[in-house]
């Protein structure tokens, strides 16, 4: 498997782009990775209506360069980590997706908001074209957060196909930080018992899977109740509560005909509900392929 080291971060200059940075200034010096940071200008964007009396264009764009640079070296200086600049002309979401493939980086780590665009876009337009789109992995972070390790993974387990990506992507970080990780599924209808049966049988393949390759596994099999949550997304929160030590929750974002549209509503409440960062893996993805 081929492995760049490149994180990608974009920024906007807003409060939680420069969040985001941070968290990822952390995890380059951890694990020893290269920021790539980039800014897209859009001609209708934020920076673009604040300096409207700017008759020039060019002076726009400098100030922007400037502002980039700035950030960069300052973040460099203070993490002690190697950060390379990029500033672009296009739409936002669609050129964060083609210089991560430009630049061949591992992952897109970005900031969300904690109120959403619209009822279309409850996590942010922007993040929300991200994930749908990028082959690699996104890691979206809603709260202010610095990087302090990853202890603990959380790999919340259906019985789609696709929980094989993120059990291969989790095993790539448990390697690489020597987390611990935490499968966990569970039922919500006691009168379909071969439901049951198969969210078991598919909890015990993930740990024996991932025990192979060294790394320590923690399974629960959640009796859903009141108490616990009603669906696999608030179950996963609750326990995500009652484990202070998990920093990273892994999801997957299915590749296909309708998901190149869309990103699935599951998905989307991971991402919108969950207090730590949250890892998009995209299906199919062949930076996922094979495990090292």
């Amino acid at each position: 498997m081929k492995v760049s080291n490149k994180l990608l971060v974009p920024i906007d200059f807003n409060e939680q782009s420069l969040f985001a940075l941070r968290y990822a200034c952390g995890a380059a010096k951890a694990l020893k990775q290269k920021i790539m940071l980039l800014y897209v200008h859009e001609e209708s964007g934020f920076f673009s209506k604040i300096f409207a009396s700017e008759i020039d264009e060019s002076h726009i764009i400098d100030k922007m360069k400037q502002k980039l640079e700035e950030i960069a070296k300052t973040s460099s200086r203070e993490y002690n980590v190697e950060i390379e600049t990029f500033f672009v002309k296009g739409k936002v979401s669609s050129k964060i997706v083609e210089m991560s493939e430009v630049l061949d980086v591992d992952i897109i780590m970005m900031g969300i908001s904690n109120t959403s665009d619209s009822n279309n876009y409850p996590i942010g337009a922007n993040s929300y074209r991200v994930v749908r789109a990028s082959k690699v992995p996104v890691l979206t972070i809603r709260n202010p957060k610095e990087f302090r390790g990853i202890k603990s993974i959380l790999l919340p387990i259906n019985l789609d196909m696709d929980s094989r990506y993120k059990v291969n992507q989790a095993i790539r970080i448990a390697k690489i930080t020597g987390a611990k990780v935490y499968a966990i599924s569970g039922y919500w209808d006691k009168n379909i018992p071969d439901v049951q049966w198969k969210l078991k049988a598919q909890l015990r393949q993930v740990e024996d899977f991932m025990t192979g390759f060294g790394i320590t596994v923690r399974t629960a099999f959640i009796d859903t109740n009141e108490n616990k949550g009603t669906d696999l997304v608030s179950m996963s929160m609750r326990f995500i509560e009652d484990h202070p030590d998990i920093d990273l929750l892994m999801v997957t974002q299915s590749e296909g005909d309708i998901s190149d549209l869309f990103i699935d509503s599951e998905t989307q409440s991971f991402i919108r509900f969950s207090n730590i960062p949250v890892m998009s893996v995209r299906t199919k993805s062949s930076w996922i392929h094979h495990i090292d």
